[in-house]
């Protein structure tokens, strides 16, 4: 069963998360059956429904649940208690749950735009968004870089350019790499943080994008999250409310919320009438 849904996932991911699931440890709490299925009911919100976007890149069949769960097991000693307390979200559990989650975000980017960069290099210009998302796909479903057959000047090159690379290694090669090392990771983090910047100009159309709009993303989300427990375990807590974006924020951008006040407005519900009103397309 496990496999099944880890199956999409790209290799390098699949093996962090899925391998050596946390050891049981005390959590200072009693845990069942009945207050951990609340936390499966939880969890799945996280890939989205009727109300709420999936997180960025969480989708079921590309194995999201095992990872939503195994980061679960990890956490779970660190806390005193459930995330989902019978329909109330408990926001300081759910913070670090989310804090050891938002690791996802990072090596996802990794891993795509490693492979996206060998696709650039490779045909000499950047994939369009149609390629983009056929090569992710491609990833995700071969694990593999999927490439076209390399002709005998490319073949050529590259041998050349592996031997020009082996003849010029150095005494000091050690110190260099750690400096590389360096240098790449502090790039790495530039262009995720751009990466980033360019999902919530171009997806959920901000113009620019600062503290304010992450944390009101953030608190956006872990609002929508409490709106569906709320419906779920205890009824209607607004009628009004509605999450405003087709789109959900980064993983690693849900943070800093423990002290969050999640108040709704009751309001009224619309009435069969002007439901029937509401479902219509927009007159032109």
């Amino acid at each position: 069963m496990g496999m099944k849904f880890v199956r999409g996932m790209s290799s390098v991911t699949r093996r962090n998360r899925i391998k050596n699931p946390a050891k049981s440890g005390s959590t200072g709490s009693t845990w069942d059956s009945k207050g951990s299925n609340t936390e499966v009911v939880f969890m799945g919100f996280l890939v989205g429904n009727d109300f709420i976007p999936h997180l960025p890149e969480m989708h079921i069949h590309e194995g999201a649940l095992p990872i939503l769960y195994k980061t679960y097991i990890s956490v779970m000693p660190q806390m005193d208690g459930y995330i989902n307390e019978g329909g109330t979200l408990n926001l300081k559990r759910f913070e670090k749950y989310m804090e050891s989650l938002s690791s996802f975000d990072l090596e996802q980017f990794q891993e795509t735009n490693a492979d996206l960069k060998y696709f650039e290099g490779k045909t000499g210009r950047r994939p369009n968004e149609k390629e983009r998302h056929s090569y992710k796909k491609q990833i995700k479903e071969n694990g593999a870089n999927p490439s076209p057959p390399e002709t005998s000047l490319e073949k050529l090159v590259r041998e050349s350019k592996e031997m020009i690379d082996t003849s010029s290694l150095s005494s000091n090669s050690d110190s260099t790499d750690s400096e590389d090392d360096r240098d790449d990771d502090g790039m790495l983090m530039d262009e995720f943080s751009q990466h980033k910047r360019n999902y919530y100009m171009n997806k959920l159309e901000y113009e620019k994008v600062n503290g304010e709009v992450l944390r009101s993303q953030a608190e956006g989300y872990v609002r929508a999250i409490q709106w569906n427990l709320n419906y779920y375990y205890n009824g209607v807590c607004s009628w009004s409310w509605y999450y405003p974006h087709n789109y959900a924020p980064y993983i690693s951008d849900i943070k800093n919320f423990a002290d969050l006040k999640l108040e709704f407005d009751l309001a009224k519900p619309f009435r069969p009438f002007e439901q029937l009103l509401a479902v219509l397309p927009a007159a032109r």
